[in-house]
């Protein structure tokens, strides 16, 4: 439980140390301009924020917060943009990510923490395990170039 607590604070610390210093009271122009995103990646700018709202849920025991943001993130599963590749790896972290999302859910109308924190871990990894598989044909491509 303490390495649990410690694994989700040091995420937070990697998050607001990546994250712009920049506050309300800077001048505009020290304020970084949004590029402009493409659907998809706009899409996944969503996706990532739902994700972020379950880690905020976490940290403050917010468990209405955690529901929030899980049912956004299984409505965005059924958008067309999630649809990003046919591969059967996809599909089946696609399906993967479904379920988590239902345990997700679950463990946070119990209100257990723990549960719900590991919960999201698993949630983390299949993302990133995900991305590495969208990857993979650009870097097959580049290396054939």
């Amino acid at each position: 439980s303490v390495a649990l607590l410690l694994s989700l604070v040091g995420v937070c610390a990697l998050n607001s140390a990546l994250a712009p210093q920049v506050t309300a009271d800077d001048p505009p122009s020290k304020k970084p301009k949004e590029p402009e995103l493409l659907p998809l990646e706009a899409f996944m700018r969503a996706k990532l924020a739902s994700s972020e709202q379950v880690l905020d849920g976490l940290v403050t025991e917010d468990f209405g917060k955690i529901q929030q943001a899980t049912l956004r993130l299984q409505f965005m599963t059924k958008a067309e943009e999630w649809k990003a590749s046919d591969s059967p790896q996809f599909l089946e972290l696609s399906a993967e990510f479904r379920k988590i999302l239902s345990r997700l859910k679950v463990q946070a109308e119990k209100k257990n923490l723990e549960g719900a924190a590991l919960t999201y871990l698993e949630m983390t990894m299949n993302c990133v395990r995900c991305h590495q598989e969208l990857r993979r044909p650009k870097r097959a491509e580049k290396e054939e170039q």
